[in-house]
């Protein structure tokens, strides 16, 4: 149901006499509250608001309703390895808030294909998201792609890159999936080590290795690696293909 329709539901209701029922009482889900000063009435951001726009900018990156409804408790545990890569992540869910603003506050999720690793970065999305952080999911391939071929057109690129480089919170997804040329890797060195230099988390999958990302350029393996130093997550061989359960 889009907000449109859920907003005429509310205005039927209220016009036979029932009282709406509103997802956030405080602005009456406008995203906007009233003040007054010197006599005048402003408006301000509602505190949903922030939500509310990471929410819908996730959903333009083609996730679907069943993703955005992905917890933890969706990622079945069914050895020690796994386990070990569900303690990782949760702890990074537990402590995230405590280590923002740490050289290390981000965290690497890297295996072969099967392992779950896009599924936990979207359960760690939606966990921020519920806090009511501002979050942004990328897919590597498809935003990547997109850039090149928007890199002539000066004002849009430079946007773009500025609205990923800016977001609290960047999932970006199959970090190198595919053929690998010098402006791949020379686009995801001018986001990470933006975000490296301004302490801003960044969860990354890969079906990369630490040793693959390092050869591909190792002063950019190297930040993403100092950057998730504590919440390093490794798929071993033994985790079977989460995509074949």
């Amino acid at each position: 149901m889009t907000e449109l329709t859920q907003a005429m539901m509310r205005l039927r209701e209220a016009s036979k006499g029932n009282k709406p029922e509103y997802k956030c009482p405080k602005c009456k889900d406008s995203y906007f509250v009233p003040y007054v000063k010197d006599g005048i009435t402003y408006f301000r951001d509602c505190e949903c608001a922030a939500k509310h726009n990471a929410i819908r900018l996730v959903r333009a990156s083609g996730l679907n309703e069943a993703d955005m409804n992905l917890s933890l408790s969706d990622y079945k545990v069914e050895s020690a390895s796994q386990k070990k890569v569900v303690d990782v992540v949760s702890d990074y869910m537990r402590v995230y808030r405590g280590i923002r603003l740490d050289t290390s506050n981000s965290m690497l999720l890297s295996g072969k294909p099967g392992k779950g690793k896009t599924m936990l970065a979207i359960i760690t999305m939606n966990h921020l998201l519920r806090q009511g952080e501002r979050v942004l999911y990328v897919s590597y391939r498809d935003k990547i792609m997109e850039l090149k071929q928007r890199v002539l057109d000066r004002e849009y690129y430079q946007e773009e890159m500025q609205r990923l480089k800016d977001i609290d919170y960047l999932i970006l997804d199959d970090l190198f999936k595919g053929k690998i040329t010098e402006a791949d890797v020379n686009l995801v060195m001018e986001l990470v080590n933006y975000r490296y230099q301004k302490r801003k988390p960044i969860i990354v999958s890969t079906e990369k290795s630490i040793d693959e990302l390092n050869n591909i350029d190792e002063a950019l393996g190297s930040r993403i690696v100092q950057m998730s130093r504590n919440h390093i997550v490794i798929f071993d061989e033994s985790i079977s293909n989460y995509r074949l359960k």
